[in-house]
């Protein structure tokens, strides 16, 4: 893992697999949401990061934990 950005509301994580491993998704971003819950509802967050992902709309979202998600990492 790599530390990618540290926020007001979330921490973000790079994460990637060694470059002879073949994945769909060889790189991931890890977000953690520590105090976002403490600001609005994280129930009503997710509903919209999950609708917004199914739509094409942003990255795709792989799993849902605890205090964050794990998206897929599109290279710009």
């Amino acid at each position: 893992m790599f530390s990618f950005s540290d926020g007001f509301v979330n921490k973000l994580l790079l994460g990637f697999l060694p470059e002879n491993i073949e994945s769909q998704y060889c790189k991931v971003v890890v977000r953690f949401q520590d105090i976002l819950e403490e600001y609005c509802n994280t129930t009503h967050v997710l509903v919209v990061a999950l609708i917004v992902s199914e739509k094409g709309l942003s990255p795709k979202i792989l799993s849902v934990f605890d205090k964050g998600v794990i998206t897929e990492y599109i290279d710009v």
